[in-house]
């Protein structure tokens, strides 16, 4: 069987893995539950509380090999902020050096010949293309989970970051991006059709048949809920200035929001001016991802609320927030700046909005107000959920690359 190493970034909380920690672990628990020989290689985000990269291998589903980078010399030990380090160019350049340094010495563990190296991200792919070239791996996956136009608002940081996309979809044998658009933008951007890597869309799923739905009578008809980042682009703000007019109309109505980021120590002081935090509950990151589906499988009404911006990766993105909501069989409130909203849209699974308070005022008010479209959303959502099973995507992925299982 083929041999694999992934590369990537997660977030760990008590040194578990979050439910933040992105679709690479999917990937991972995909070959694991194939029986694979598979290296994980995990690269702590800044937001995590420990900045030590680690790696695992498994084969035959089994644990073969766990190892920790001895980081003694690496002065940040402690979690920052993502966005901090996006906008410090030499903070991220330390943590660059610290996820490369870390790729070089777990390399040096892995014994033969592997047959993918699938690098998420430009940096981890760029040194796959390295170890191809010296014959420890025989071909390159280049997985971009963060694609725009405006990755950085640094514009060195942003040339610097497309310079490097560039080379991967030249070197690379394959490429994956999240959607068709990605693929089409880069091609407007100068990059040759007829050169380097082979294109694939690798859209985000969920693991849908390890979700069990709860009976309506054990949900909690009138409870909001968000999951995800805590920073402007998501839109926490708007539900915060909304739910004071929704309380009016519903007063048993709650929210829960599951995450951490810039503006959650604000949003939280906003609240008691509001006089709604008793209505209102920060839960911070859970790490459980069970637990965090728990929350979501006893709520009535989820909420995507991104801003728009058709520079930003939400824009050109396939998030996995939406797909985590159909799957937990919840009627989703989402803003139109996804691409995935129009088609929650046309088979009613959601309510699609501009990203305005009153637009989201209505559309709550709908779903809270009225329950036979409520029932009706949350049955269609739980039959659009069936579409995004992870192994059917991989398996269709894998084999479009001449890989059967």
């Amino acid at each position: 069987m083929a041999k694999f190493i992934i590369t990537t970034y997660t977030y760990k909380i008590n040194n578990q893995r979050t439910y933040m920690a992105g679709p690479s672990v999917d990937l991972y628990n995909y070959l694991k539950s194939k029986g694979y020989q598979a290296a994980f290689i995990e690269q702590p985000h800044p937001d995590s509380e420990s900045h030590i990269p680690t790696l695992e291998e498994v084969k035959d589903q089994k644990i073969i090999k766990k190892i920790k980078l001895p980081l003694f010399w690496f002065p940040l030990r402690r979690a920052v902020s993502g966005d901090t380090v996006q906008r410090n160019f030499l903070l991220y350049l330390l943590f660059k050096f610290k996820d490369a340094v870390s790729v070089f010495y777990f390399m040096s563990k892995l014994k033969g010949k592997y047959d993918f190296f699938i690098g998420i991200e430009s940096l981890n792919a760029i040194l796959g293309i390295f170890f191809r070239r010296i014959g420890k791996v025989k071909k390159v996956v280049y997985d971009v989970i963060d694609y725009s136009p405006r990755r950085y608002e640094n514009k060195l940081m942003n040339r610097i970051f497309h310079a490097m996309d560039r080379f991967c979809c030249l070197h690379c044998d394959y490429t994956w991006s999240q959607t068709q658009k990605i693929i089409d933008k880069r091609f407007k951007l100068g990059l040759p059709r007829e050169r380097g890597a082979m294109h694939l869309v690798k859209q985000t799923g969920i693991e849908r048949e390890k979700i069990k739905q709860l009976p309506l009578d054990e949900i909690q008809r009138y409870q909001l809920v968000y999951v995800g980042h805590v920073f402007k682009v998501d839109g926490v703000e708007l539900i915060i200035e909304a739910m004071p007019e929704i309380l009016k109309r519903v007063p048993q109505a709650n929210l829960i929001i599951m995450g951490d980021g810039d503006l959650k120590v604000s949003l939280e002081r906003k609240c008691r001016q509001l006089d709604i935090d008793k209505q209102v509950e920060f839960t911070g990151i859970i790490g459980d991802m069970k637990e965090v589906e728990q929350y979501l499988l006893k709520s009535a009404v989820a909420l995507t609320l991104y801003r728009f911006d058709n520079l930003s990766v939400k824009y050109y993105n396939d998030p996995s927030k939406p797909k985590l909501y159909l799957g937990c069989g919840l009627p989703q409130i989402i803003t139109k700046t996804v691409p995935i909203s129009k088609l929650i849209k046309e088979k009613e699974a959601g309510l699609a909005i501009d990203y305005t308070k009153e637009a989201l005022i209505k559309a709550a008010l709908k779903f809270l107000e009225d329950d036979n479209l409520f029932k009706r959303y949350r049955l269609n959502a739980m039959h659009l959920a069936g579409q995004y099973s992870w192994n059917g995507i991989f398996s269709n992925l894998f084999e479009k690359m001449g890989l059967k299982p």
